[in-house]
């Protein structure tokens, strides 16, 4: 088949599954808003692709595609988004209507297009993962030119947020078949509001960088900044901030607003990590896992063990473990 829906909301979609001339046809016609069409004619025969993807309310899109060589052309009429591209294999090539070019290559950076603006980007041995989000809600954060896009399209180095997001969706995209409904519906919330926070930070403006949208981005990016970095001792709310790119402040009030706070979400990524290695791993001693958890010794993870999950560490692996 070439559509294989799953319940969580996924959709995996191949080319493989349609006659040979009629492949590139139906790749184009899964993307209506912008222009597709091969980079070189032989192209058209037998084309090759493959793409997962997640619709969300609101229009908004997760992808990860794999594709023949390509051109897109965007501008459509009615065709109102912002694509942010993460380029995981080949190279894109883009120029805008104002006559600039430039090439991104995977690791080079975050690729943000505005759809509205004449561009012709070419992908060439090209995989990559995206997210799409309707154009009004860029607009709401940035102003409604978008003047930080230039003529454009903007390449964000992957540091801060945009580094937070790229790992989410990647994160997304090998986790998908392991992610029931609910769970998808979270984490493409937290990939949007990551992606409206680099917005934000990349529009820099003062009333948009206080509003509530902007808390549910420094939350999401720290959520994710803590889970990837939950196994260094020296981490802080403020390393936190530092990595997100926010003041500890603001960090601070992203979190006060969900009655939770910095210190909780450290500490119980760590005992729930903790928890999982006593009971799966009864070679690790409880020092062992202490260090894999970010705690000093095994006598600081054994206090906080038992505060928060009310038995030691010894006893809650005799009782639970598989």
């Amino acid at each position: 088949m070439s559509i294989q829906s799953s319940e969580n909301g996924f959709t995996r979609i191949s080319t493989q599954g349609q006659r040979t001339d009629h492949r590139f046809e139906f790749w184009r016609s899964l993307f209506p808003r912008i222009d597709i069409d091969v980079l070189y004619k032989e192209g058209r025969q037998n084309f090759k692709a493959d793409l997962l993807r997640y619709s969300a309310p609101g229009l908004c899109d997760f992808g990860y595609g794999v594709n023949d060589d390509t051109i897109a052309r965007f501008a459509k009429p009615e065709s109102e988004f912002v694509m942010l591209s993460l380029p995981l294999s080949g190279a894109v090539h883009m120029r805008m209507g104002t006559g600039t070019t430039c090439s991104v290559k995977a690791g080079e950076g975050l690729i943000v297009v505005d759809s509205m603006q004449p561009m012709t980007s070419a992908s060439e041995s090209h995989s990559h993962l995206c997210l799409t989000i309707p154009r009004a809600r860029a607009t709401a954060v940035m102003g409604d030119d978008l003047a930080a896009l230039g003529g454009g399209v903007r390449v964000l180095p992957l540091t801060g947020l945009p580094a937070l997001l790229a790992s989410h969706l990647q994160m997304m995209a090998s986790c998908s078949e392991a992610l029931d409904a609910p769970a998808a519906v979270i984490a493409m919330q937290s990939g949007v509001d990551m992606a409206l926070g680099a917005l934000t930070q990349m529009g820099g403006t003062e009333t948009a960088l206080q509003d509530g949208l902007h808390l549910d981005a420094v939350h999401a990016a720290a959520s994710r900044y803590i889970q990837l970095n939950f196994r260094a001792q020296g981490l802080t709310a403020l390393t936190v901030a530092q990595a997100v790119g926010c003041s500890r402040a603001h960090l601070y009030r992203a979190f006060d607003v969900r009655n939770h706070s910095v210190g909780d979400m450290i500490r119980d990524t760590r005992l729930d990590y903790a928890a999982g290695l006593l009971t799966s791993s009864p070679y690790l001693s409880v020092d062992q896992i202490a260090h894999q958890c970010g705690y000093g010794g095994g006598s600081a993870l054994a206090r906080v063990f038992r505060k928060y999950r009310g038995i030691t560490a010894s006893e809650y692996r005799s009782r639970y473990r598989r």
